[in-house]
């Protein structure tokens, strides 16, 4: 389940900026090679940070075995601790017989048997490189790329524990790291314009743990929206840390027709009301922004915005309620599309506003303000005024229903006779 970003322009390297955020930030006055722009951002990184700092002294240039080896970063399954490692690079032999452009298209050629295995053995076992030259999180160029290559383990990600052997140095980054990952994992610097490897250092560090966490939660997501069967068209609602990272506000997705039967996890009397249910599903909360202030109260981090109008029997910044991102489809299986989970998101707000502002105004009397008659007078008035949106949709009660919903509730019914 792929969720696209919005378009946002990623601005230029900068090696003055923060580790935490895009702020200017001054050197660590302790290792002397992590920025950050304030205190809060250095106590936000140190669970991170302290897990390879100390280690990082024994790395100097004036321990470097020799010039062909570069200063890498391995995620060993059998250490207690992420560390860095001198990895050996040497010229490419052009005699050799080479069966993966991924792994030795590049002159000079990091060694990586050490820590992965021959390059047969690596691929046969579900091996992959991931290059990235911008830090996901951020979303800004790092200055040179990094490339983290490890086995992933896409099809046993929900196994029960214990069923595989977990990565004890990603486990010391975030608990849910080792369910992706299969033996070791090594991240490596290159320059982007010779593609020649080059050292990584204690920034870079902060950058592999927000590619690496960038990579989990993609997974996680791709196979939490795994679909078996039939599907309808729904859309997935960013959480507040979700839209500040680029997420489009609404991103119409297809989703297995099973949600359309199974219980919403977040309540929506007010569309039950105006006669289109939804139903939503939560998704689990990003690990890549569990650190970051990214501008937000930390109580809100997770905290759904879009989400919280549609019930106003509940107060608006419960956190109990509207947590994380979801995915909603209409319970009776017909499409969504952004206009109609605009209009849907801009009445509930007016709804709720109408009760925060009027002392005389119930939850309940704001329910039963709601039915198909206001809600259709509302929604011609919002198409006029909707101007990004394309209003030339037909009216979410004029909808017809998916082809392949079609086709499954007919394969439903003929099985019924």
């Amino acid at each position: 389940m792929a969720h696209s970003h919005g378009p946002t322009c990623i601005p230029p390297a900068n090696p003055l900026l923060c580790a935490m955020c895009n702020e200017e930030g001054a050197r660590c006055s302790g290792c002397l090679e992590v920025r950050y722009c304030s205190r809060s951002c250095q106590r936000s990184d140190w669970p991170v940070h302290k897990l390879v700092c100390k280690a990082f002294s024994e790395f100097s240039d004036a321990s470097r075995p020799s010039i062909h080896h570069k200063r890498a970063l391995v995620f060993a399954e059998d250490k207690d601790l992420p560390c860095f490692a001198w990895l050996h690079v040497q010229p490419r032999e052009d005699n050799n017989e080479i069966t993966s452009d991924d792994l030795e298209g590049k002159v000079p050629v990091p060694q990586l048997e050490p820590y992965l295995g021959t390059v047969e053995e690596f691929l046969s076992e579900g091996g992959t490189e991931r290059e990235e030259s911008t830090n996901p999180v951020l979303r800004r160029k790092i200055g040179h790329g990094i490339t983290v290559a490890g086995r992933q383990r896409t099809n046993q990600i929900d196994s029960l524990p214990g069923s595989h052997r977990a990565n004890k140095s990603l486990l010391a980054v975030d608990k849910e790291l080792p369910e992706i990952w299969s033996g070791n994992v090594v991240a490596y610097g290159f320059m982007e314009d010779t593609e020649r490897i080059q050292d990584l250092d204690l920034m870079d560090f902060r950058h592999v743990v927000d590619i690496i966490r960038h990579i989990y939660d993609h997974v996680r997501r791709e196979y939490s929206g795994k679909i078996d069967g039939s599907t309808v068209t729904g859309a997935f609602i960013p959480c507040a840390a979700e839209e500040k990272l680029g997420c489009r506000v609404f991103e119409i997705l297809p989703v297995s027709a099973a949600q359309c039967d199974a219980q919403s996890e977040v309540a929506s009397p007010i569309m039950t009301r105006i006669g289109i249910p939804l139903v939503f599903r939560r998704l689990p909360l990003e690990t890549r922004w569990r650190d970051r202030k990214l501008g937000l109260p930390r109580e809100l981090i997770g905290w759904n915005p879009t989400l919280r109008p549609f019930d106003p029997t509940i107060p608006l910044c419960d956190r109990r309620h509207g947590v994380g991102s979801a995915v909603v489809v209409r319970k009776d299986g017909k499409p969504l599309c952004q206009t109609h989970v605009a209009a849907f998101v801009d009445y509930a707000r007016n709804k709720v506003a109408s009760y925060c502002h009027d002392n005389h105004e119930t939850a309940r009397g704001v329910l039963d303000s709601c039915t198909k008659e206001d809600f259709m007078v509302w929604y011609d008035g919002w198409k006029l005024q909707a101007s990004c949106m394309d209003v030339d949709v037909p009216s979410p009660y004029d909808v017809e229903p998916d082809a392949d919903q079609d086709l499954a509730s007919a394969t439903a019914l003929a099985g019924m006779e």
